[in-house]
């Protein structure tokens, strides 16, 4: 009786094991096809379109005015995050981030499942 309970648990872990495997690779295949979206971990906030602009930002009448040099500098930062933006969107690295978390996952559960498998073909050759 104990060595058909062990070849029964054995099919079970073996089933197991193989299924974490292929329900993976099938989401995996999905996911990478653009069949079905990836599991969003990060997501990519958008700024209010007026918030960036350094001239929006307005002295009050009493305070002094900044100096030339660092209005000139804030509105080359700008500038140049405004290029890297149109460069680089930041959705681009969202999305590029969370596949790679998908891919990492998806590893662990690869690994996973070949371990259970391999518990399930040891539980079958015992005799």
């Amino acid at each position: 009786m104990n060595e058909i309970v062990k070849k029964f648990a054995g099919w079970i872990f073996l089933a197991a094991g193989a299924g974490l495997v292929i329900w993976s690779i099938y989401s995996s295949f999905n996911i990478f096809l653009g069949k079905k979206e990836s599991p969003q971990l990060f997501k990519t906030e958008m700024a209010q379109p007026g918030a960036q602009c350094p001239q929006a930002a307005q002295s009050e009448p009493g305070q002094q005015a900044q100096p030339m040099q660092e209005e000139v500098k804030s509105i080359v930062e700008g500038q140049v995050a405004e290029q890297i933006r149109k460069v680089i969107p930041p959705e681009f690295i969202t999305k590029i981030l969370n596949l790679t978390s998908w891919s990492i996952f998806v590893a662990i559960l690869i690994f996973a499942g070949g371990q259970i498998a391999g518990i399930g073909i040891r539980l079958l050759k015992v005799q």
